[in-house]
This record gives C-alpha cells, sequence and structure tokens, in this order.
C-alpha cells in the first residue's frame, strides 16, 4: 500500500465527505431558492452532521435574500430590461461558475477512481487478508499463558495440517492465535482467492456508485441552474414586444 494510493483514497473520501451542493433559481418574482444537494442513501448520516448541513443551508439563504431583497416582488418587475438582466447576470454567473468547476472536479475524481481500480483493490485485498476473513484461517482465543499451554497440548493449532502465523493481543488480555494451512505461505496468500475478488470488487463498486452519484447530481444541478437562468433570461421583454403590440392594436 503505497503513499500515493493512501493520498488518494483520502481526496476521495474528503470529496464524498462535502454535504451541500447550491443551486439557485429565480421565480417569476424574482426570489432566489438554494436547495441542498441530497446524499446517496448507502452513504452514512448522522444527525449532528444533517442539522450542520440545514444550518449552512439557511446561512446561504439568508445571504441570497439579502443580496436579492431590492429585486423581489414587484421590484423585479419595474425593472427596465437592462436593468433585469444586469440582475440576472449577477445572480447566476456566480452560480453557474461555481456548478460548473463542481461538476468538471466530480468528473475528474470519477475518472481518476476507475484510472486507480487495481490500485484500489489491491489496498483492500490487503486489509481483507491481514483481517483473516478467509474462511480458511482458524482463529483461536487464548485467554493467558496457562490456557496457551493447553491449547498447544490439544493440538488445536495444529489439527489438520495448520500452523501458527501471529499471535494477536488485544485491549482485553487475550490473544488471538492466527492459523491457516501448511501448504498457505501467509495471509496474504488468501489475496487470490475468490473470497477476497469478490470483497474487493464489491467494495469498489460501492465507492465507484457513490462517485458516480455525487456527478450525476453535480450535472443535474448545472443543467437546472442554465435552463432556469435562460427562462429568466428569455422572459425578459425588450421594447419591441411592445411595438408589437401596438401594431396589432391598430389592425
Amino acid at each position: 500500500m503505497t503513499t500515493a494510493t493512501n493520498n488518494e483514497q483520502i481526496r476521495i473520501n474528503n470529496y464524498l465527505n462535502k454535504d451541500v451542493t447550491e443551486t439557485t433559481s429565480i421565480d417569476g418574482r424574482g426570489t432566489t431558492h438554494i436547495k441542498m444537494n441530497q446524499q446517496p442513501a448507502m452513504m452514512d448520516c448522522d444527525e449532528p452532521a444533517t442539522n450542520e448541513q440545514q444550518a449552512r443551508a439557511s446561512a446561504l439563504n439568508a445571504n441570497f435574500k439579502e443580496r436579492s431583497a431590492l429585486a423581489s416582488d414587484d421590484d423585479y418587475q419595474r425593472m427596465t430590461p437592462t436593468e433585469k438582466r444586469a440582475y440576472l447576470e449577477q445572480v447566476y454567473i456566480p452560480k453557474l461558475q461555481q456548478l460548473t468547476q463542481q461538476h468538471r472536479e466530480s468528473c475528474d475524481f470519477v475518472e481518476s477512481f476507475q484510472n486507480g481500480e487495481q490500485a484500489f483493490k489491491v489496498k483492500l485485498a490487503g486489509q481483507w487478508c491481514n483481517g483473516a476473513h478467509h474462511p480458511g484461517i482458524r482463529q483461536i482465543v487464548s485467554n493467558g499463558q496457562l490456557h496457551f499451554a493447553s491449547i498447544v497440548k490439544s493440538g488445536a493449532m495444529t489439527d489438520g495440517g495448520y500452523k501458527l502465523v501471529e499471535t494477536r493481543g488485544n485491549m482485553t488480555g487475550t490473544t488471538t492465535l492466527i492459523c491457516i494451512p501448511q501448504d498457505v505461505p501467509s495471509l496474504m496468500h488468501y489475496a487470490d482467492s475468490e473470497q477476497c475478488k469478490a470483497y474487493a470488487d464489491a467494495a469498489y463498486q460501492r465507492e465507484l456508485a457513490s462517485l458516480t452519484h455525487k456527478r450525476d447530481r453535480a450535472a443535474i444541478a448545472l443543467t437546472t441552474c442554465q435552463r432556469d437562468a435562460e427562462t429568466a433570461w428569455n422572459a425578459i421583454q425588450d421594447i419591441t414586444s411592445f411595438f408589437s403590440k401596438i401594431k396589432k392594436a391598430k389592425q
């Protein structure tokens, strides 16, 4: 497991832990709204984190409410077409820049993770083997020296062609004896087992699903903001629209 692999995993975890993606839209009266991004169902979420997200979203809403206070309700409708366009540019250009950056970043994370698939699975395989999860591994708990001597005398460690490869102490004062078959070189030998490969592949697919989910959410947020900006912009009537109405009225 290399330092580069560790750094990449930390970078991905930090990215997945980002909890809010802000998107804005302008309603018919020019009011700005912010929506929180939803995390995928498979991700862990505790109540304190959720409260923190809500607090951040509320603060952002308050900020945008203050910025758009002069452009709410009838004030927006009283603006000239030029003023409306300037207002929409002030609101949407920063958000479109932010959402474009978030979408680009999310795409880069997915691509980077896919390119590092093999390194990710090798790392997980090492963790799985070190955790002694293979069904062919025998684990015996020893409660002190007398118990250990009894285990040795009983042959529990060597019955069936097994050998002791590792002892692991823990906080309770007991020791776990790790035993594997005589023909297995080490715990890491189980990295090639079907069980280990299935575990690593399943973990990789879960992580990839989280990243692609966040990428798709970023794409939706960007597309929605683009659509809202275009709708609000196209709804602005310039002076030529009044010329058209006058001509029709004379006919």
